[in-house]
Order: C-alpha cells, then structure tokens, then sequence
C-alpha cells in the first residue's frame, strides 16, 4: 500500500504531483532525500497539504465537487466515530453509559447541523424528544450540551496545536 504521489527511485523517495494553475497544468517533482518509507510519507502528506493550502490562497478549486466533499467529510467522519467506539469498547464504563451519552451528543449535533449554530434550543425540541420516547432528563442533557456546544470550543486551542504541531513533525 503506497501512495500515489509517492515512489521509491533508487534508495531515495521521490514525491511526484501534477496541479492545475491557471489552467496550466504544472508538473512537481521533488527528492525527499530519504529512504525511510515512514518520514517519506510524513513529508509527502505534508508537501501534499502544502499545495492545497496554495492553491486555495490563491483561488484554485481543489477539483471536488461539493458531493465529493460531502463524501469526504461523511467518510472523516464516519471513521472518527469508529475510532471513539473502539476507545469505549476497552473502557471500562458500562456500555449502556457510553450508549447514553452517545445518543444525546448525536442529537445535540444533529439540531446543530439542521437549524444552524446560531439556533435556539425550544420547548418544542425539548417536547418533541420526550414525544419520541426520550426521558425528561435526557431530553434536557441535549438542551444543555447545544448549550455548552454553542457558548464553548468543544476542541480547545491547545489541542488543535497539539494536532498541528504533530502534522508538520516527521519522525527521525
């Protein structure tokens, strides 16, 4: 399992990528200067993210439809929830706790993602869950963390640092 951008050229990596400019099509192609399969990756990703972000400055689509980029996103997703449900697998918590919790964030995420950032928590919402078969208290758990979701970073500055800082460092 390689990437595409990424070949092994004699005992060095090489990464390779064609972009579009202007409707100019503009060939790169770069000596990573190591053979090591994990640094090589690190700095392809890294050169790969590198023109993107170039790209947008100066106004170039990515080339994704806007279905592309639900996909994308739906995908990203979908592999982040995977990996939150295997860390709660080795937890030692009760499941039905974890399935507690997980049902009200879906909901307070998906009124977000229906009405907006900005929407208001209602009564009606409040009235529509406990119709549904929700309880009391957990119809109020969702009203309280659209609260909290609304009125707070639910990621931190530190930890997009974190993840950044990461990202740019390539292993030795």
């Amino acid at each position: 399992m390689g990437l595409p951008n990424l070949k092994l050229r004699g005992g060095s990596y090489h990464w390779r990528r064609k972009i579009t400019v202007a409707g100019a099509a503009v060939p790169l192609s770069l000596s990573l200067g190591t053979g090591n399969y994990q640094r090589a990756r690190c700095m392809a990703d890294r050169l790969g993210a590198t023109v993107e972000s170039l790209r947008v400055a100066y106004g170039q689509s990515t080339g994704l439809t806007p279905d592309q980029l639900k996909r994308v996103f739906s995908d990203a997703l979908r592999w982040q929830l995977q990996s939150i449900e295997q860390d709660q697998i080795g937890s030692p918590a009760r499941s039905e706790g974890h399935a507690t919790i997980n049902s009200i964030y879906a909901e307070a995420w998906a009124f977000l993602g229906r009405n907006g950032i900005e929407a208001r928590w209602t009564l009606n919402e409040h009235d529509r869950l406990v119709d549904a078969g929700w309880s009391e208290e957990r119809a109020k758990a969702v009203a309280d963390l659209v609260f909290d979701l609304q009125n707070s970073d639910p990621v931190s500055k530190a930890q997009l640092d974190s993840y950044s800082e990461g990202f740019w460092t390539c292993p030795a």
